[in-house]
């Protein structure tokens, strides 16, 4: 039996192995799984697969699988290639699995009608919706499927009849069809979609019922479809082109689709209100309980809409003029100056001057324009400017970089060691790696034979981690350091131990394993010395390997470099503690530990730190940190460790030079790495054969030529990594705040690292989801860290601004609103960063119009100051012709000339005179100049 089965199989005869294996009884087919699983394995290798003829024998094979194999087994080992569908349907008449439903790649409406219709499975909804959209399409002669042949879905009286309305209710891939310009240009579709078509055809026929269909579209955009599918449902009841007897008959369904969190439908549907409001059947008190929500939306195009609804309701029905009014008055928070003015004009035409409609506008006063507050002056109380307040008034202090509120706590118990390493596992806060190293460093001595079990559960995490083909954080530095200290224990209680030597040979028979598969696996159980990674996290695999050390020689001192504070930051005080216990037991502390916590130390107040370095330490420690702590302070000789005498010079920005350092190669790192005043700007790359530009930024000044004589700098590890992408910190990472942590390496000086991230995720416009996630966690971290602002800064504080994420805009906002009030960033620099950016047009200048109007302008009259200099910085960067949305920034800048009271300085704009003989710019610089 085993011999015929391999005899179809290597003949590659997929017809004869069905009829074989359809003579055998259940018992038999059973037997053959042993043989079948390992002809798969066997032939599962990139040497076999070269061979000639054998897919067709892998393919064979896997019928015998499916016929077999324990269903869930089959499942498993059929997920990348099932039989054919014309070989199921020979199988099924005799052989179905119960759960035949479940197996993958089941992907062709016709065959599964017919199962379902012979009892071999139940169609579910989301199986019908997830084949049906390509049902209408067949193949043409050359072998691509795309002509529209809608006849097919007469073929079977169901599908009319209730699989085509499940479209409606369960998500899909139908709005792939709109976008398929190949599909619609092939078969020249009317309206550019030709489910539209089919929809519209079958209606007209009377085959489905046009105001269901109609229904449905309004229905599904609640029902939490993503933005591409909402809006596919919204445009196919535009294609329908619905009457306005149909309209008024729906107004139930079209006020629903007003709380949909997309704004398409929204506005969609306002628009044909607008033409409704006219009716004597409109549902005018059905509309007034939505227009608060209308009024309050942050959409333009809603908000203009919404006004000419309002225009027209309040001709029409006189009766809801006061609590029109009273609704209206919400616009105000709109910062866009032609919404506020159209809806000062309402206001005017049909509110009475007088105590009742100063009180409505009262509570909106500070939001108003210059424009709005002149239209509206009769409604208004007089109010006088308020005085401005003094320089000292004005200062408001960024709270302490260290602080009660951000210290991270430490372990008290062996049972508390036990707990965080199952954290430290899975946590997605990277101090949590370097408190793993000190903790097993402080902590992994003291495990006692009965509090072995406590850690089983953090070992069975870390191996089930290494399992998996991806190369996880930190390429895999914590989990190799955990099973470092596995290898430790087991020769430390190697009859305690069994749970983990378990783990160990397990973890060993799948390297094996995977091995013999694949020549190009790397092997995952191997020790710290052995793992290889990329340069930029040489230093933190240097430092668990001298924490592995320190726990093999019972020194269970605390690594020097293992953060106080949140994010990671180290009080200087304890690091002086730390190195006084060092000292006192007459050890050396580790290299790279002892260059990270440098860099890391808080040094912006020294004063105290200083007191306690000359009390507490001796020798050349004691120099080196005076050196750190005092900015006027030299270096003191003898220099035993180089390395951290440099580090120091670069974590104080120490620009002037240091002779005692040229032996070692300090002259040889560029002044920009140290100070941070790096250098950048926007090129065009014209790509293949200047056929296509993508707009770039590049650091000018960062090309490194350092030279260093037998030193190993930490601060190298991260400056000459090759290259920084989004891919280098997205590939197969679990947690994808780990990537960030090379710059909390450097919190004093992140200027190097933080230019080449920035420029990593605003290539390209932050296009895709990676760059956006990046920059992202690079705002929050320029935030929490609250550091003084460098060139590097700036650049990163304007593409934070420019973002088309709005957490990312948000953080920009918080970062700039806080440092303006603490007198810790210049307007002039980000207002010339943000116009090198918009120079080539790189982000849409929209978004930067809108950030302001929504959230900048109004924080504090020292704000406002602060925008109009930025944006005068901002237009003298910018090109002759006038780009997009170039007006809407001046008539920002003329509001907030009105605001502040001041007078522009256009003197250095080069293109000022130009601009004001543009069409659309015309009046607005006419203003500003006058």
């Amino acid at each position: 039996m085993k011999e015929k089965l391999l005899t179809y199989i290597e003949k590659a005869d997929r017809v004869g192995i069905i009829t074989f294996l359809k003579s055998l009884t259940p018992e038999e087919r059973k037997a053959l799984a042993p043989e079948i699983r390992k002809y798969d394995t066997y032939h599962d290798t990139w040497e076999k697969r070269q061979e000639e003829g054998v897919w067709g024998k892998i393919y064979t094979n896997r019928i015998a699988m499916f016929v077999c194999l324990p269903p869930a087994e089959a499942k498993k080992s059929l997920r990348w290639s099932m039989p054919t569908l014309e070989e199921l349907d020979a199988i099924l008449p005799w052989f179905c699995p119960k759960d035949f439903a479940e197996y993958p790649f089941i992907h062709e409406y016709e065959y599964l009608v017919k199962w379902e219709a012979a009892g071999y499975l139940t169609l579910t909804p989301e199986m019908v919706v997830s084949i049906l959209p390509d049902v209408i399409f067949t193949k043409d002669e050359k072998g691509y499927k795309g002509v529209w042949t809608p006849e097919i879905l007469e073929s079977y009286p169901i599908t009319l009849d209730k699989h085509i309305w499940w479209l409606f209710e369960y998500p899909s891939n139908i709005a792939w069809y709109s976008n398929n310009t190949a599909i619609g240009e092939a078969n020249q579709s009317p309206s550019k979609c030709l489910w539209f078509d089919t929809f519209i055809k079958y209606t007209a026929e009377d085959r489905l019922d046009r105001m269901r269909v109609l229904r449905e579209s309004l229905l599904a955009v609640n029902r939490n479809f993503n933005k591409v599918l909402t809006g596919w449902f919204t445009d196919l009841f535009a294609a329908m082109q619905p009457t306005e007897a149909e309209l008024l008959a729906l107004q139930t369904e079209l006020f629903g689709t007003l709380t949909c969190i997309w704004s398409k439908p929204v506005t969609h549907t306002v628009k044909l209100l607008k033409k409704l409001a006219v009716h004597p059947q409109f549902h005018t008190e059905e509309f007034l309980s939505n227009l608060p929500l209308l009024l309050g939306s942050e959409v333009k195009a809603i908000l203009t809409s919404t006004l000419s609804v309002v225009e027209v309701v309040l001709k029409r029905k006189k009766d809801f003029i006061p609590e029109i009014i009273a609704m209206l008055c919400t616009v105000f928070l709109s910062k866009d100056e032609a919404i506020q003015k159209k809806a000062a004009e309402l206001f005017t035409q049909y509110a009475s001057p007088g105590s009742e409609s100063k009180a409505l506008l009262a509570a909106y006063a500070d939001n108003l324009l210059m424009n709005t507050r002149s239209l509206l002056a009769d409604y208004l109380d007089k109010v006088e400017p308020p005085t401005p307040l003094s320089a000292e008034e004005l200062l408001v202090e960024l709270p302490s970089v260290i602080g009660e509120e951000n210290r991270i706590p430490t372990l008290q118990s062996t049972e508390d060691f036990a707990f965080f390493l199952t954290q430290a596992v899975d946590s997605s806060e990277p101090y949590f790696f370097d408190h793993l190293l000190n903790n097993l460093v402080v902590w992994g001595n003291q495990v006692t034979k009965a509090d072995l079990v406590l850690l089983e559960p953090a070992f069975k995490k870390v191996y089930s981690r290494l399992y998996k083909w991806g190369v996880p954080i930190l390429d895999s530095i914590p989990y190799i350091t955990m099973t470092d200290y596995a290898q430790y224990l087991i020769h430390k209680f190697p009859k305690k131990t069994k749970k983990l030597q378990t783990f160990r040979d397990k973890m060993d028979a799948v390297d094996k394993d995977r091995r013999e598969q694949s020549n190009y696996y790397t092997k995952r159980q191997i020790t710290l010395k052995d793992l290889s990674v990329e340069f930029i996290y040489t230093g933190f695999r240097q430092i668990a390997i001298e924490a592995i050390e320190k726990i093999k020689n019972q020194d269970a001192l605390p690594l020097l470099s293992t953060p106080t504070h949140t994010p990671a930051w180290i009080n200087p005080l304890t690091l002086i503690d730390r190195i006084a216990a060092y000292q006192q037991q007459g050890i050396e502390p580790g290299d790279m530990d002892m260059q990270l916590a440098i860099q890391r130390c808080v040094i912006d107040f020294p004063e105290e730190a200083l007191i306690k370095a000359r009390q507490s330490l001796t020798g050349e420690l004691k120099h080196l940190f005076i050196f750190l702590l005092d900015k006027n302070a030299p270096i003191e000789s003898p220099i035993e460790h180089p390395s951290w005498w440099m580090t120091a010079a670069i974590t104080k920005r120490s620009a002037q030079p240091h002779p005692e350092l040229e032996p070692y190669g300090y002259h040889t790192i560029p002044k920009a790495y140290i100070t941070g005043e790096l250098e950048w700007e926007e090129y065009i790359d014209t790509g293949y054969n200047g056929q296509y530009e993508w707009k770039h930024f590049r650091i000018t000044n960062a090309e490194p030529q350092i030279q260093l004589k037998d030193n190993k700098l930490f601060y190298r590890y991260l400056w000459e990594a090759d290259k920084i992408s989004a891919s280098h910190f997205f590939y197969d990472r679990d947690h994808k705040d780990w990537m960030l942590f090379p710059y909390l390496a450097c919190p004093n000086n992140p200027d190097v690292f933080l230019g080449r991230i920035t420029i990593c995720f605003a290539d390209c416009d932050m296009c895709e989801v990676p760059e956006q996630t990046l920059a992202l966690l690079t705002a929050r971290l320029v935030h929490e860290l609250k550091r003084p602002f460098h060139e590097m800064h700036y650049m990163a504080l304007a593409c934070f601004l420019f973002a088309k994420v709005k957490a990312v805009q948000d953080y920009g906002f918080a970062i700039w609103s806080e440092n303006m009030a603490a007198n810790r960033l210049d307007p002039i620099r980000l207002g010339t960063a943000l116009g090198k950016i918009e120079a080539m047009e790189a982000f849409p200048l929209k978004r930067l119009a809108d950030c302001m109007s929504t959230y900048m302008i109004g924080v504090s009259h020292k704000h406002n100051q602060s925008l109009v200099v930025m944006l005068e910085a901002l237009m003298q960067q910018l090109p002759q012709k006038p780009i997009k949305n170039l007006k809407k920034l001046l008539e920002l800048y003329n509001e907030l000339l009105a605001l502040t009271q001041s007078r522009p300085n256009i003197s250095g704009v080069p293109h000022w005179k130009s601009w004001g003989t543009e069409g659309s710019l015309k009046k607005v610089v006419k203003e500003i100049s006058e």
